[in-house]
């Protein structure tokens, strides 16, 4: 049976996010251990793969959300977002075409068409779930810092009229 709700959200989400309604909120939460994941070295992992991977890395560091237990969903993404820019430059390089002539003549997309589809899906869930995005990013905008700016204004207020 599914569980009902919203899916819950990382504490560290909720933390930078604020809490308006002043609600009781998840305390506990298993926390993974810092640190950049070592990069896989199998063909799979191309230089496309390698680029994306120093790409994420760095990104995750700066805004302090990167973990070693993180390896497995950066290494997929690495190579989702690898067969994506070869399943592009196929298209591209090919014949261009999107739609090709299947089986007796019916029009059919090109299988590099819906391998880039679906790989430019994977890499788009990934992006969000990191809050890579700007709608991700723009969710994640701490709000107490807006009510310190006004705390000051009126204070500065105050003592100009008196």
């Amino acid at each position: 049976m599914a569980t009902r709700g919203p899916k819950p959200k990382p504490k560290a989400i909720n933390d930078l996010k604020g809490d308006p309604g002043k609600r009781r909120r998840y305390q506990k939460e298993i926390e993974a251990p810092e640190g950049f994941p070592e990069m896989p070295d199998y063909p799979a992992f191309d230089e496309a793969a390698q680029d994306e991977w120093h790409y994420v890395c760095n990104m995750l560091n700066e805004m302090q959300m990167l973990s070693v237990a993180d390896k497995g969903m950066i290494e997929n993404h690495c190579i989702s977002y690898s067969r994506w820019r070869k399943a592009v430059e196929e298209i591209m390089t090919g014949d261009g075409a999107v739609i090709i002539n299947g089986k007796d003549n019916y029009k059919a997309n090109s299988p590099w068409c819906n391998e880039a589809n679906q790989m430019q899906k994977f890499t788009n869930d990934f992006y969000k779930s990191f809050g890579l995005t700007p709608v991700s990013r723009a969710s994640l905008s701490i709000k107490q810092d807006k009510k310190k700016d006004k705390k000051t204004d009126i204070g500065k207020f105050m003592k100009a009229v008196s």
